[in-house]
């Protein structure tokens, strides 16, 4: 069903938001009857986005133009709730209303305001909030004759664009690794490991602000991360942790930033295999659920939702803990209708991943492949390449698991094209290809030697990732043996 941005707005508002609407609205009725708060309500009830059934309700006379009303009156109520809620909302508004007294020709007034802004600007890292101070505070200065006070403005503004010029630099290289990372997944070649090494390099002197450090030790973990020096990536990762927490702003400034931190900081400890620290971990991830910042957005409280059950449900299989790790789905599957739209795609696919192989093991063949066929048809979805090779050879062993022997041949051969064009066709994904395809031919030798292939594979430090989830080469063998 197509979604609009009215629908979306009301749909993401928490329930003291929603409050808070109603009392904001009531300044905007027009004698007794508020057809906006009839309307607010009407879409907050449904799921139907039509715009036919809104013309057919008795309070809607021009449904366009009604809903881009409500639209904006929704903005200007949460404009209003979200006053003071962080530090650069805080400093945003300092100089709204400093612009407006320049305005109204109180400029010492302004002034004052201003300096209140740049000091709070400044002791939160916000550069790009102090070059606005800066230009206004220059700009009221001129208009005053000051040209002394002009001239310092004009400093400060070129420090302070300097500042925000090297932040953006650490950045800039930073999110260059995490699309790099973002796009691939699981690194599964020197050259893979190669490029993000060489971007991670790119910043090798120490950081001078709190912002900067936590870029600097972002890198130092990727860098750590691609060479598999999982026990080195801990200082770096308690390092920016603690970063966070002693400084609130930070929080405030990147709360995905700070949730991905401690997730990374738990898988850390899964991938040492010391997974009473990583469920601990887990743990006091799970209780950021009551984090003012995170409850007040739907989508972080998604993207929370699904690491912490997802690193929960990965160490559950990984232990061959199977029944755990169902009562684990079960237990959270009332949340999925109000997590799930708001997820991004890479980690609500990298759940549907672990749900599939829980249902293969309990055999549950048809329902698994139905998941699997939500990757598999998505065109749109282009990162993650681990999550897509893995399912793709996931789902062909479903079907050989089903006896679907006739569409083998089929989806080996549509399966191999697409990882031949996407450059993931590895040793493991083309031997598991050809074990498949080759399985009814009756050649035990050929079988065999592909099972011999696979135990060398699982223990290479590259192809190993892919057996943390299905054991490929147990399969194999348990196949060949029983035959």
């Amino acid at each position: 069903m197509k979604k609009e941005p009215l629908f979306d707005l009301i749909k993401s508002l928490s329930m003291s938001e929603k409050r808070f609407f109603k009392i904001f609205s009531q300044r905007h009725t027009i004698g007794n009857e508020n057809n906006y708060v009839k309307l607010f309500d009407y879409i907050d009830q449904t799921d139907n986005t039509s715009n036919q059934d809104l013309i057919e309700q008795p309070f809607v006379k021009n449904v366009a133009a009604e809903k881009n009303y409500l639209y904006h009156l929704i903005l200007k109520s949460l404009n209003i709730y979200y006053y003071d809620f962080s530090y650069k909302m805080k400093v945003q508004n300092f100089i709204t209303n400093a612009e407006i007294l320049a305005y109204k020709g109180l400029e010492n007034q302004a002034l004052k305001i201003l300096k209140k802004a740049e000091q709070m600007a400044t002791g939160t890292e916000l550069y790009q909030h102090l070059i606005t101070i800066h230009q206004l505070q220059f700009e009221i200065n001129s208009k005053l004759l000051d040209y002394g006070a002009a001239l310092t403005s004009l400093k400060t503004l070129q420090a302070s664009t300097q500042q925000h010029m090297h932040l953006t630099e650490f950045e800039f290289i930073a999110t260059a690794v995490y699309q790099k990372r973002t796009e691939k997944g699981g690194i599964r070649n020197d050259e893979e490991a190669d490029a993000i090494q060489q971007l991670a390099s790119h910043i090798n002197s120490n950081p001078d602000s709190n912002k900067k450090a936590l870029f600097y030790n972002s890198l130092l973990v990727a860098n750590l991360n691609s060479k598999r020096d999982y026990r080195k990536q801990l200082s770096p990762l308690l390092t920016i942790i603690s970063l966070y927490e002693s400084n609130d702003y930070l929080i405030q400034s990147s709360p995905k930033g700070y949730v991905s931190s401690i997730y990374n900081l738990a898988n850390t400890y899964r991938h040492l295999e010391d997974y009473k620290l990583a469920l601990h971990t887990l743990d006091k991830l799970q209780e950021m659920e009551e984090n003012r910042i995170i409850r007040s957005s739907v989508s972080l409280s998604a993207y929370l939702f699904y690491l912490n059950n997802n690193l929960r449900l990965f160490i559950h299989i990984h232990n061959q803990q199977f029944e755990e790790a169902y009562q684990i789905v079960q237990n959270i599957e009332k949340n999925y209708s109000h997590f799930e739209p708001h997820a991004p795609k890479q980690v609500y696919y990298e759940h549907l991943v672990l749900v599939i192989r829980i249902l293969f093991h309990f055999k549950a063949y048809n329902k698994a492949i139905r998941y699997s066929n939500i990757i598999i048809n998505d065109s749109t979805f282009k990162v993650r390449m681990d999550i897509v090779t893995y399912i793709r050879l996931f789902n062909l062993i479903i079907h050989y698991e089903k006896n679907n022997l006739f569409s083998i041949d089929y989806f080996s051969q549509s399966t191999k094209n697409y990882l031949k064009r996407k450059n993931r066709l590895f040793k493991t994904e083309n031997l598991i290809i050809k074990f498949l395809t080759g399985s009814d031919s009756g050649n035990k030798k050929q079988l065999t030697n592909i099972h011999k292939d696979l135990i060398k594979l699982k223990k290479d430090s590259y192809e190993s990732s892919m057996f943390r989830l299905f054991d490929f080469e147990a399969w194999v063998n348990e196949k060949i043996t029983r035959e």
